[in-house]
């Protein structure tokens, strides 16, 4: 696969066919683009930006190729546009009537591994696509979702309602386990379930709701949230057994999709403004004590972390694959856009879909990151004024040493 050129041109990525080679993929935002019909492409945007773009890919007959006809093509767009809108104004019951779109074809409809309990070992020493591409290079390394499908598969068949069905009750589990850990931290149990219906509610989350092949968001949301509950409890009730229920909720949220490495980050955090009460005068002696005290609490965490880079590593050949690489200039210009772009979905959740398209900042300008850069920085300032009187603000003010 070629890399954008120097004058714009549109780069084409090929299908796979005798002395194309292999196909590698960009990860986060390449990655969101499957080929199973799709064909990719780099396109000057005119503000200084190129992004991935995708459109149907033909055989030479015009017709899609792996024996798609334009017609189901269309027809499943169709589908996945009236699902998204229809349940964003209704809520999620309508997605019960919604069919097998986009990756579902692939990874449940047309992948032999998930049709047989044979396959399950190799769920976990390969990519998530191996079933249908395995000489692909994926940046995918998720072996319990693929245990989620096939154990789907086998009860519920190719039924796309009971699917959707199994969906949204993770969903509602997930919520609720939004709602045990906003009261588990003491902010109360009428502001708890605000936000949990907040994050319940939320346009955004449809994204992940009523596609069946996003039902890894919310299994993350359950055993990321679980196993951060199950490490609170267990410092406060200061049993083993609740410790270890953390770690292996931990593992099965790594295994179930790669953002679960943020866990150990989050243990940190609560560590400092939940488990010590700084108080002033804040020394370089204490601070150092409460780093021994808070690794001593959490290593384990990082001895998982590094089993599963292993696992990773040998299950993709790598631990990620960069099909397009960006210089760490390009990469610094492309944050601002990127930061503005989750924060207005936040907040302005509009124009939702299941595919974005992420542009990398090439050549910095007025609009595509100067305004961002602003944009991010206000947003970080009024987080911090709301924030600083509350519990975790005064810890992070005096962690700071902040007047």
């Amino acid at each position: 696969m070629r890399g954008p050129t120097e004058d714009g041109a549109k780069v084409v990525m090929p299908s796979n066919g005798p002395g194309r080679g292999k196909r590698r993929f960009a990860g986060f935002a390449e990655g969101m683009l499957k080929p199973r019909g799709l064909l990719m492409q780099v396109e000057e945007n005119g503000d200084g930006t190129k992004g991935w773009r995708s459109r149907p890919r033909t055989d030479g007959a015009g017709g899609l190729s792996h024996g798609n006809s334009s017609a189901g093509f269309q027809k499943s767009r169709r589908v996945g546009n009236r699902r998204r809108s229809r349940a964003d104004v209704r809520g999620l019951h309508p997605t019960l009537r919604y069919q097998f779109v986009h990756d579902d074809r692939g990874q449940i409809l047309e992948n032999p591994a998930i049709h047989t309990w044979h396959s399950v070992p190799t769920y976990f020493t390969a990519h998530v696509w191996a079933g249908v591409m395995p000489d692909e290079w994926v940046n995918y390394y998720r072996p319990l979702f693929l245990l989620w499908v096939r154990i789907n598969e086998a009860v519920l068949g190719n039924r796309a309602w009971a699917w959707h069905l199994t969906t949204i009750l993770t969903h509602v589990l997930t919520t609720l386990l939004v709602y045990l850990l906003a009261w588990r931290l003491g902010i109360g149990r009428d502001v708890a379930l605000l936000a949990a219906l907040i994050f319940g509610l939320h346009p955004a989350h449809i994204e992940a709701v009523a596609w069946i092949s996003g039902v890894n968001e919310p299994l993350l949301g359950i055993f990321l949230i679980a196993s951060l509950l199950a490490y609170i409890h267990s410092r406060t009730a200061g049993t083993a057994r609740w410790k270890s229920t953390s770690l292996v909720l931990f593992a099965c949220a790594l295994l179930m999709k790669e953002n679960a490495l943020v866990l150990p980050g989050l243990l940190l955090v609560y560590e400092w403004v939940f488990g010590k009460d700084w108080g002033r005068p804040l020394g370089a002696r204490r601070v150092l004590t409460w780093c021994a005290e808070a690794v001593g609490q959490i290593w384990p965490y990082f001895v998982l972390v590094a089993l599963y880079v292993v696992a990773r590593i040998y299950a993709l050949k790598g631990f990620t694959h960069i099909a397009t690489p960006l210089s760490a200039a390009q990469l610094v210009f492309t944050w601002p856009s990127l930061f503005a772009f989750w924060v207005r979905h936040l907040v302005w959740p509009a124009g939702l879909s299941t595919y974005y398209n992420f542009p990398a900042v090439l050549h910095p300008t007025l609009r595509n990151f100067v305004l961002p850069a602003i944009f991010d920085a206000a947003v970080g300032l009024g987080v911090f004024a709301v924030a600083r009187r509350s519990r975790p603000g005064r810890s992070l003010r005096c962690g700071w040493c902040c007047p």
